[in-house]
Formats: structure tokens, sequence, C-alpha cells
């Protein structure tokens, strides 16, 4: 994603203080807009899931204590 990789990528030296924020911000950017092609309801590939085949309601207050 990000050329020419860092010279301390995946070695021992790749350390916290070595992210670059922007780098960081842009990459999860471009995830959370892959997960929301994925995820959101008129999505195509969903019409015919089995996993949420309609609107799915979540309830969270009869979560189980601890979840």
């Amino acid at each position: 994603m990000h050329s020419p990789l860092e010279s301390t990528y995946h070695t021992p030296d790749d350390t916290l203080d070595k992210i670059d924020k922007n780098k960081l911000q842009e990459a999860a950017e471009i995830v959370g807009a892959l997960v929301y092609q994925i995820a959101r309801p008129d999505t195509p590939a969903l019409e015919h899931a089995r996993v949420a085949p309609g609107p799915v309601d979540y309830d969270f207050n009869d979560c189980p204590p601890g979840a």
C-alpha cells in the first residue's frame, strides 16, 4: 500500500515510534470504506446471503453480564 517500504519494516527495529500517523490514518480510512462497502444493507452480494437475509435488530440491552 505504501511504497517503498521503510528499511525497518518487519525487523526488530520496527517499533511503534516509527508509525507514520498519516499513513495509519490513510490505511484505516481505506479499510473502513471497504468494510462499509461489504457490510452495508444494500450491498448486492448480501441479497442472497443466508447469514442475514433481512435487517438484523441487535438488542444490546439483553446482553449477558460480561458480554
